[in-house]
């Protein structure tokens, strides 16, 4: 059954079926012409994701149910990085009419099964007809862990700079399963496939990190960490000093990037869809503190630097103490560093 045979209302009743029964604070889910969702008194945060078939993925090498779980990570991982819980997610679904029903649903059995994950609700959206290809748009709102959304602005000189878990996975897992298939299949290289076909967004870290630390600014690692340094060094108006040797790299992606002859750096600094979490930290931390959030969180959480003067810009600080400009290299959509995933 194609989605031209089944129609959009039919669809509609399938995919309420998988998203199941209202939470407490959604009034009215899928079916009408509107949520309608009772938010507490906290202020929003709402952010909207867009993905594109052979932009953001491929369906020769990654399945709808892990698409759909990837795109709500992308999503509620910029709700994790404001310091914000994720509550609803809305989803807009464009795809050509001979796309197979059965692969629009394993798509939401994805969606839903993430969505609960991370402790929010798909309560809408819409489906229409695409000429050619799949593209998704998701829209997320979220409330904050404390009392206020964490920022990209709030870095001040002499704050530390943390990250969460381990880099250059993601782009290690898509080179592999672009580069040689096979040798994806291999065991030492599966947590970096991993990476790039499952993400997890770091939303329990988030609300640990928010509630134990003094949080200044905060972004996720989606383009590349050294886009994000450089966004969150433009926003707060800082520069960074960041140490090479304690920035934490996946194990696995080392081993790629030896076997495919690709520089490691590429891998760490300008792979995106890593989503973890770049944040800064006023002085007074504790290393217990690290401690328990790390082992509560199950994820890793690195000091990989300082807060620097704006005018000393972006450094990368090797073992010798000498520090180079870091570049803004990463994913754009729009302009050289925008090339496709092919």
């Amino acid at each position: 059954m194609t989605l031209e045979t089944i129609g959009e209302r039919e669809l509609i009743r399938e995919i309420a079926k998988i998203i199941g029964p209202c939470g407490k604070n959604t009034l009215v889910g899928i079916g009408d012409d509107a949520a309608v969702i009772r938010p507490s008194k906290k202020t929003q945060v709402i952010t909207t994701d867009a993905f594109a078939e052979w932009i953001h993925f491929r369906t020769d090498h990654i399945s709808h149910d892990q698409i759909g779980a990837k795109v709500i990570a992308a999503t509620v991982s910029d709700c994790a990085a404001m310091g914000c819980a994720p509550k609803w997610v809305t989803v807009s679904i464009a795809a050509p009419e001979e796309t197979a029903v059965e692969k629009i649903l394993s798509l939401y059995h994805g969606m839903n099964r993430a969505a609960k994950s991370y402790g929010c609700e798909i309560v809408g959206g819409d489906t229409i007809r695409s000429m050619a290809d799949l593209t998704l748009s998701l829209t997320a709102v979220g409330e904050p862990f404390g009392d206020e959304p964490v920022t990209r602005s709030g870095a001040r000189v002499g704050d530390d700079l943390f990250v969460t878990g381990m880099l250059g996975g993601a782009m290690a897992g898509l080179l592999l399963l672009y580069k040689d298939p096979a040798l994806s299949l291999e065991k030492n290289y599966r947590s970096s496939v991993m990476r790039y076909l499952e993400p997890e967004a770091r939303v329990d870290a988030s609300r640990r990190i928010v509630a134990h630390l003094p949080v200044t600014s905060m972004i996720d690692v989606s383009d590349g960490l050294s886009v994000e340094l450089h966004h969150l060094a433009r926003e707060s108006g800082v520069g960074f000093h960041v140490e090479l040797d304690a920035v934490p790299v996946l194990p696995s992606a080392i081993e790629v990037a030896t076997d495919l002859g690709e520089p490691l750096d590429a891998l760490i600094f300008q792979g995106g869809e890593e989503f973890e979490l770049l944040f800064t930290v006023s002085p007074g931390w504790e290393d217990e503190t690290i401690e328990a959030i790390r082992r509560e969180a199950g994820v890793e959480i690195t000091r990989i630097g300082i807060v620097a003067p704006a005018e000393e810009g972006v450094l990368l600080v090797g073992p010798d103490g000498d520090g180079r400009a870091l570049s803004e290299e990463g994913f754009e959509h729009f302009g050289e560093g925008g090339a496709k995933e092919d």
